[in-house]
């Protein structure tokens, strides 16, 4: 079989563009799969995802950087509020 140089090249490049489509291919795959062994990894280390932060539900009436989730026990400055101004904890909802 005898290819002129001409018919040489076009064979080399119709080569490089399939190793390039197979290698992409491949790399692809190994990505996926390194994600799911990850996943996996971190499920059997009971390590969870990154949750995002509470949003605030309540805001002090008198200082407004003052705000509290709801999550746990009321702080110190919504009791006193709520005492002094004989207020229940409803009256400091952040309204959206």
């Amino acid at each position: 079989m005898d290819l002129g140089v001409n018919e040489m090249k076009y064979a080399l490049d119709a080569m490089h563009r399939a190793y390039d489509k197979a290698r992409k291919s491949h790399d692809e795959m190994i990505a996926r799969e390194m994600r799911r062994f990850g996943e996996l990894e971190r499920r059997a280390k009971g390590i969870k995802k990154t949750r995002a932060k509470p949003s605030a539900k309540y805001r002090s009436r008198k200082d407004k950087k003052l705000v509290w989730t709801g999550r746990g026990s009321m702080p110190r400055w919504m009791r006193d509020e709520m005492r002094a101004l004989k207020l229940k904890p409803e009256a400091f909802l952040i309204r959206n």
